[in-house]
């Protein structure tokens, strides 16, 4: 309930981040973090294939499951 530009900022700055991060080492939990903020952001195609490697490699987190399930994937 706080400042919506704010909080889209943030995200977009987490992606901008975590990207390189997520994509070189591969970790799950930065996987993670990489594809809610896509998922967040509603770029949806983008955390697609990122999706696909979490789910071949069984994630399951909560979070990760219900923003897959809002966004269809």
């Amino acid at each position: 309930m706080g400042d919506e530009r704010s909080a889209v900022g943030q995200w977009e700055r987490a992606v901008e981040l975590m990207e390189v991060v997520a994509v070189e080492r591969g970790d799950l939990y930065y996987l993670d973090t990489y594809v809610s903020a896509l998922l967040l952001l509603g770029r949806i195609d983008e955390a697609r294939p990122v999706v696909a490697e979490l789910r071949s490699r069984g994630w399951e987190s909560s979070s990760f499951i219900e923003l897959c399930d809002k966004n269809g994937l």
